[in-house]
């Protein structure tokens, strides 16, 4: 779910070389909140595999308003190579949902040693129709499946669907964070809505909501293949937050281990 995990794609990025319309707003409760992580390998990457380590650190922020959900998100990453080079990337995202999910403004930066990452955008949903439509790079559009969503109203919509005791699900998913078309995500659900994270690591009140494991795999549009274009294992719980995760790389695996979160306040409408 690049909504919940977007990182994981702007990882992709250096790696290689770089609705839906709601009628109401969002059943699920979410909470607003700060969230930072970082990321450690987990393990001892494969022996041909080029890249063996990572070290960086995640900066999340959803903060409500009165008509909508910012998002903002930072990462400070460096890649470790089997020669010993270290290969730097820092990336910075934003977006703005409103409540109904059918307005979307989105906009990434970032650089890295294989290229500069720069967008700007926004997309609709609507009567069962939706576009995407960018400034940045001038021109591209694209219109996107009608079951799409933009990363808040998924979040909500996964975790209603959790909820309501679904096991495996599909939507397709948009957030902006490249050029490409909406994904289609699958999502399977495990567990019964319990409380399911280890308050030994942090100790917040956030983290004591009931949640699920969680595995996502992700088919980028017109994908032949049966294997995922990229898949991750996360705990989300039921107020929205991602309490952890594995992110699966092609011969290794790295691990988003939070340290930190604190609530943000609501809106006073």
């Amino acid at each position: 779910m690049r909504a919940v995990c977007r990182h994981l794609a702007l990882i992709l990025l250096i790696l290689t070389g770089v609705g839906f319309t709601l009628k109401s707003a969002l059943a699920a409760e979410l909470v607003p909140h700060r969230a930072f992580y970082t990321l450690e390998p987990v393990g001892t990457a494969h022996q041909e595999q080029p890249i063996i380590g990572v070290r960086g650190i995640v900066e999340v922020n959803h903060e409500k308003s009165c008509d909508g959900w910012t998002m903002v998100e930072r990462l400070r990453m460096e890649l470790m190579t089997r020669e010993g080079a270290l290969l730097s990337q820092e990336l910075r995202f934003t977006g703005w949902e409103t409540l109904d999910g059918s307005t979307y403004r989105f906009a990434a930066k970032g650089v890295s040693p294989t290229a500069d990452l720069d967008i700007l955008g926004s997309g609709k949903m609507r009567d069962g129709k939706g576009e995407i439509n960018f400034d940045r790079p001038k021109g591209k559009k694209f219109p996107v499946p009608s079951d799409t969503r933009f990363p808040i109203s998924l979040l909500a919509w996964i975790v209603d669907q959790a909820k309501s005791g679904e096991k495996r699900i599909k939507s397709h998913s948009f957030d902006g964070t490249d050029t490409a078309g909406a994904e289609l995500m699958t999502v399977f659900i495990n567990g019964k809505g319990e409380p399911v994270y280890d308050l030994g690591v942090v100790r917040n009140e956030l983290l004591t909501s009931s949640g699920w494991k969680m595995r996502f795999a992700a088919f980028a549009e017109g994908q032949k293949t049966s294997e995922p274009a990229y898949a991750y294992d996360a705990v989300i719980l039921e107020n929205g937050v991602m309490a952890e995760a594995l992110l699966e790389f092609s011969g290794f695996t790295v691990k988003q281990t939070l340290k930190q979160i604190n609530e943000l306040p609501e809106p006073v409408c």
